[in-house]
């Protein structure tokens, strides 16, 4: 009897730990960026390049540049998104790192449709008509990055929500000189994103 009561326990212990995936991590909660073997969807650009001050937007340079008076502009195909985003992670490769001083990247989601033919800086530059100023993801970037180093910026306060709102891209600032790789150098933006 002893011996059954014991069996009865030690049953009842495990039915309990493998039904709170003390053992098994189930594949939907597997979201973690740093993780390998995560389960995000990933995406290139369809679009990506700067806005300056005359058009059309250059997208066919060897790099995302942010001189001042320029904007760097992404736009991804969101027809295999799922229907909600729940977080979101954009990879860039540092072409030339900053130089003196860390640079603050500022990104916003393009709340207007848009075309390349059209874009200059005075475009994209209006925070109410062509970008979201009311939400920002902002990122450091020390001066220890080297070229050819990832970052992974998180961009989930900008680009997350109904894909419908997420057709036309985000918008990059920085607060010094900053150029990445673009699709032009094989070393296109990722991004990474998590299905509600």
């Amino acid at each position: 009897m002893e011996r059954l009561s014991r069996l009865l326990v030690i049953i009842t212990l495990v039915a309990v730990l493998g039904s709170c995936g003390v053992f098994f991590a189930p594949i939907e909660g597997r979201w973690n960026i740093k993780d390998p073997s995560n389960e995000l969807s990933t995406f290139n650009p369809t679009i990506d390049g700067y806005a300056y001050s005359t058009p059309p937007l250059e997208g066919s340079a060897d790099l995302l540049a942010w001189p001042g008076s320029k904007i760097i502009l992404l736009r991804f195909d969101t027809a295999d998104f799922p229907d909600v985003v729940a977080a979101s992670y954009l990879r860039l490769t540092v072409k030339v790192p900053p130089s003196p001083d860390a640079a603050e990247l500022s990104i916003y989601r393009i709340r207007s449709d848009w075309d390349t033919s059209s874009m200059s800086y005075a475009v994209a530059d209006d925070p109410v008509k062509f970008y979201d100023g009311s939400a920002v993801a902002r990122y450091t970037i020390p001066t220890s990055v080297k070229a050819r180093e990832d970052i992974q910026i998180p961009v989930t306060e900008v680009y997350s929500g109904s894909k419908d709102n997420l057709s036309n891209g985000i918008l990059i600032y920085s607060s010094v000189d900053m150029t990445f790789d673009s699709t032009e150098t094989g070393t296109a933006p990722l991004l990474s994103i998590e299905p509600e």
